[in-house]
């Protein structure tokens, strides 16, 4: 197909990263990365997910059983922005003087939630430490398991089941 892979692709919630969407099948998908030489690695976890890494710069995380793409990971090389505003190595308080509404700050989290259909992660040792730390991660998810995230969202009967 004309589909290629791209780390400069925007991040579109519950749509698509890299060019990637949520949704399609990780075997067509890896064979795509593949004719473009990337680095790929697969491993298939005990959740019923297969997982692929491309480099450092995203990872890929599908079902198993359906085969179809479920969450889509932006690790720290990945260049594309979401929302056209935010990007990996930008700070809480950089984002927030963007738009101070995209952002929904969890203290007792080590992640920041975001609302519609995407998280941002970053390493948070203490609350205090919230404003200096940057993005390390940013992460979109199909709409019918957002916003359960984590342990949810892996155990999640219907997601493994793959009747989805």
């Amino acid at each position: 197909g004309d589909k290629m892979y791209s780390k400069y692709a925007p991040i579109i919630p519950y749509v698509s990263m890299g060019n990637i969407l949520l949704g399609d099948n990780i075997d067509e998908t890896v064979e795509m990365l593949k004719q473009q030489q990337l680095p790929i690695q697969c491993k298939i976890t005990p959740y019923d997910e297969v997982r692929c890494t491309i480099g450092n710069e995203m990872l890929i995380i599908a079902n198993s059983i359906n085969r179809k793409i479920g969450m889509l990971c932006a690790l720290e090389e990945y260049q594309g922005m979401l929302l056209n505003k935010i990007r990996l190595g930008m700070t809480i308080p950089e984002i927030m003087k963007i738009d101070s509404t995209l952002i929904k700050i969890e203290p007792d989290n080590d992640f920041i939630s975001f609302e519609n259909g995407y998280f941002i992660e970053h390493e948070l040792f203490d609350f205090s430490d919230e404003l200096t730390t940057p993005v390390t991660e940013i992460t979109v998810i199909l709409k019918q398991f957002f916003p359960t995230y984590t342990d949810e969202y892996d155990n999640s009967e219907l997601y493994r089941s793959g009747q989805w």
